[in-house]
């Protein structure tokens, strides 16, 4: 993830360099991963920046990937010990499809990548 976050910042600083681009994970408190010109922040901090931004970008192409569902919610219980697979699963879900988010409070959002193609329309019953 680290060299694809990186690229994905040099290409907006480079780019739209007005832009402030924040990047957000599902981790609670997620800090520094390597050496970046940038941090990463929680799912917290994110709830609360929604509504002020413009756009969402959901940088990678396994984001919506059954496989990434999975290993997701597994992460979530090893560091989460208090949640229970279905609390994990619905944070996760929750977090990258803004479930909770209003019509009308919803900023524009694009996805970069391509693992539809891999799905199989079982992964989505």
């Amino acid at each position: 993830m680290y060299s694809v976050d990186l690229a994905a910042w040099y290409f907006f600083h480079r780019h739209f360099s007005h832009a402030r681009v924040r990047f957000f994970t599902l981790y609670s408190s997620p800090g520094h991963f390597g050496n970046t010109p940038f941090a990463y922040e929680g799912r917290q901090a994110f709830a609360a920046w929604e509504s002020k931004c413009d756009l969402i970008l959901y940088w990678g192409d396994f984001l919506h990937g059954r496989a990434y569902r999975q290993a997701m919610v597994k992460w979530l219980i090893q560091r989460e010990p208090d949640l229970s697979r279905e609390q994990a699963s619905h944070l996760m879900r929750h977090f990258l499809y803004r479930l909770d988010t209003h019509d009308d409070n919803m900023p524009a959002v694009m996805l970069y990548g391509g693992t539809l193609l891999f799905n199989r329309w079982s992964d989505y019953s």
